[in-house]
């Protein structure tokens, strides 16, 4: 077990996470540099959040961190391991004790699918004989990229006076209205009618998937569509990115006939 210090003598008196156990005490996380116990092995993880792609580089190259035992260490291994997976380990590499300049995270880490709850661990135990100054400077990044969700919602209704309702929202800005935009008789910009902001509070829409802000929106169709005569109502919620996609919402279209004798 790791206990946190704010300052400690066998951290270089700097905060760090150290071993409560008094025969392990050099098994050490500081802020940029691990150094392995006897028996334990220092690892930070990263858990993925939600899917996507990540990219691991460090600040700086992977490198020994103090050489002041000279021969008598045997430098470090170095582990970046995806789901705890030690037999196929994403990377690899021996630091001999004195070797200072490092080694870089090797690119082939760019692009790395991950799943919600996949995690990413970055190990470092001792070589073959003993920990001795195996202070090992590795300050791992992560950069996290989630794919772009497509916006949802629903068309509630369309009644005999042309009042339509609903809801949308983009699952990657939820506490944010999007646009949604309407058209009758087809998709065309020509069968465009017009543009609504989800501004209306639907509290059972932010309950049912745990957001906030307003999703719901309303509109009237345009009287020249009030003639007797069955026509079709799309609708479309806008990606919040401008850049779509920006899909049709469930229960569009929905056919209607209003006015008339």
């Amino acid at each position: 077990q790791l206990v946190y210090y704010s300052s400690h003598p066998d951290c270089g008196n700097v905060a760090c996470w150290k071993s409560s156990d008094a025969n392990d005490k050099y098994h050490i996380i500081g802020n940029s540099w691990m150094h392995p116990g006897i028996t334990q092995y220092p690892t930070r993880r990263w858990i993925a959040p939600q899917a996507g792609t990540i990219s691991i580089t460090s600040n700086g190259n992977v490198r020994m961190g103090n050489t002041s035992c000279g021969t008598s260490a045997d430098g470090v291994n170095v582990y970046i391991e995806k789901n705890g997976n030690t037999t196929s380990a994403l990377w690899l590499t021996y630091l001999a004790w004195n070797n200072t300049t490092g080694v870089p995270i090797p690119r082939s880490l760019d692009n790395i699918s991950v799943n919600a709850g996949d995690y990413i661990d970055f190990i470092v135990d001792h070589g073959a004989v003993n920990n001795w100054c195996d202070l090992t400077i590795f300050d791992p990044i992560i950069t996290y990229s989630v794919p772009n969700q497509p916006a949802k919602g629903y068309l509630d209704g369309l009644d005999g006076n042309g009042s339509v309702w609903g809801w949308a929202y983009d699952p990657d800005v939820p506490s944010q209205s999007i646009n949604v935009h309407a058209y009758i008789d087809g998709v065309l910009q020509s069968n465009f009618v017009l543009a609504k902001s989800t501004s209306v509070l639907r509290q059972e829409v932010n309950s049912f998937f745990g957001i906030t802000g307003n999703h719901g929106f309303d509109f009237t169709i345009p009287s020249q569509f009030k003639d007797g005569k069955q026509h079709t109502l799309y609708v479309f919620a806008l990606d919040a990115s401008g850049n779509g996609p920006n899909p049709q919402i469930s229960e569009s279209p929905k056919t209607f006939t209003l006015g008339g004798s």
